[in-house]
């Protein structure tokens, strides 16, 4: 946690784990422990604890708020038989174990353009990773097979 500064920086917040010359650098883990009983919503479920992360807010005229960047491992081996791959990026909705087919939903994954006030809202940009040597990557959409 960092403290507020009335007249100027508030300090930085960071979580590494050290470097490793002869093994693998260690994980970094947000997580949030399991709910048995708790809040509820409206159908008398419980709700689990939520991961929210969210970028700095700026008051200043001509200024840019804060962004949330995730980016996949560096694969930095230039080997040519079998150097590093880039890690992925995976953002998956929750899975629903619930009996209910109606209303037992898996969670979506939901992508939002930024809302703007006096000009065009943010784009939604979905690329493929480029092939330097060979062609680039596909840009696959589709839905899944219904399970009847």
């Amino acid at each position: 946690f960092s403290g507020d500064a009335p007249n100027g920086d508030t300090g930085t917040v960071s979580f590494k784990t050290g470097d490793s010359v002869n093994g693998t650098a260690g994980d970094v883990w947000f997580a949030v422990g399991s709910s048995t009983m708790g809040k509820t919503v409206a159908q008398n479920g419980t709700l689990g604890g939520n991961v929210i992360i969210t970028s700095g807010e700026v008051k200043d005229t001509q200024s840019v708020g804060g962004m949330v960047a995730i980016t996949g491992g560096l694969g930095s081996s230039t080997d040519e038989w079998d150097g590093g791959d880039g890690g992925a990026v995976v953002i998956t909705g929750g899975e629903a174990l619930g009996g209910n087919s109606t209303i037992d939903f898996g969670g979506d994954v939901r992508m939002y353009g930024g809302r703007a006030m006096s000009s065009y809202g943010g784009n939604i940009e979905v690329i493929s990773g480029e092939g330097v040597a060979t062609s680039s990557g596909s840009v696959i959409m589709g839905t899944a097979d219904s399970g009847g």
